[in-house]
């Protein structure tokens, strides 16, 4: 884990680095927009290759799209983000163990801005994950 004590106070962390750590629960849209493509991190180094995430390219200037492997029983710790959130199911099966919704091969799970999640494997799964900031209506 991170050591927040060390860091220094205009330091600032990646979306990965943020989604690595349990004490940090919002990941924003445009942290997210930020992380590399296609470099391959695991977000608990610890037990490499249990939970991958790499961006991958799309064509919406508005979108972040990520490509997620995770094995069974492995979950993401609870966290929410700035923007909404759809999850598609390549291979496998996924459960929100806050929301209590499971998607399995070939079907979505959205996720609205600012609600929280904890997303666990319920078997060895491939999925990819898509983030847009739709503008505020109100402003």
């Amino acid at each position: 884990m991170i050591n927040f004590l060390k860091r220094k106070k205009t330091e600032v962390l990646t979306a990965i680095e943020k989604l690595k750590d349990e004490r940090i629960l919002l990941v924003t849209f445009d942290e997210l927009s930020k992380t590399p493509f296609n470099k391959c991190e695991d977000i608990y180094p610890e037990r490499p290759n249990s939970v991958t995430c790499t961006r991958v390219k799309n064509k919406h200037p508005q979108r972040v799209s990520f490509r997620v492997t995770m094995k069974a029983g492995e979950e993401w710790h609870n966290h929410y983000h700035d923007c909404e959130e759809t999850l598609i199911v390549s291979e496998g099966s996924i459960y929100d163990s806050l929301n209590k919704k499971e998607v399995s091969h070939m079907e979505t799970m959205k996720i609205n801005p600012y609600q929280r999640h904890i997303i666990k494997a319920l078997e060895d799964c491939v999925f990819y994950v898509g983030f847009v900031k739709k503008p505020n209506k109100w402003k």
